[in-house]
């Protein structure tokens, strides 16, 4: 149990990490707005939006881990989480990671192409809609079959 608190300790580090570079970077669209070339107001919006999801996301999952790293018996529920077998499966069979990566980088892609081209932009988030949907769609067809 040992090694799965340091696992969740490196996990609370890495996520605040990240919700400190995604925080600047919603400071920097709200407060900078008028210097950031070629960014349209639908394209900023959108950008806070998500970025502003991402951060809440983080906050419910920082909450959870830190929660259970000062109850040992939230703790063993987290690890039993993590590790049941089922969940395992599930995961497998849905390419959890597969599309979890290509779903973070087609959003990346469109953020970053949000400052060239709007059809570009508008193009890789319907992508990034779509995998959205074939995951979930995926996960709840193979938690149902197994």
């Amino acid at each position: 149990m040992k090694k799965f608190q340091e696992k969740v300790r490196r996990r609370i580090i890495f996520v605040s990490i990240l919700f400190c570079l995604f925080a600047t970077y919603i400071i920097i669209l709200l407060f900078f707005k008028d210097n950031l070339p070629g960014l349209s107001d639908n394209n900023r919006m959108f950008q806070l939006g998500f970025f502003s999801s991402i951060e809440l996301l983080m906050i419910i999952g920082l909450i959870k881990h830190i929660r259970a790293l000062k109850n040992k018996e939230k703790l063993k529920k987290l690890y039993i989480e993590e590790n049941d077998e089922r969940t395992i499966l599930i995961m497998q069979k849905s390419g959890d990671w597969g599309i979890a990566i290509s779903i973070i980088g087609l959003a990346l892609g469109g953020i970053i192409a949000s400052f060239f081209d709007q059809t570009i932009f508008l193009t890789l988030i319907g992508a990034t809609l779509f995998l959205s949907f074939v995951k979930f769609f995926l996960k709840k067809l193979f938690s149902y079959k197994y």
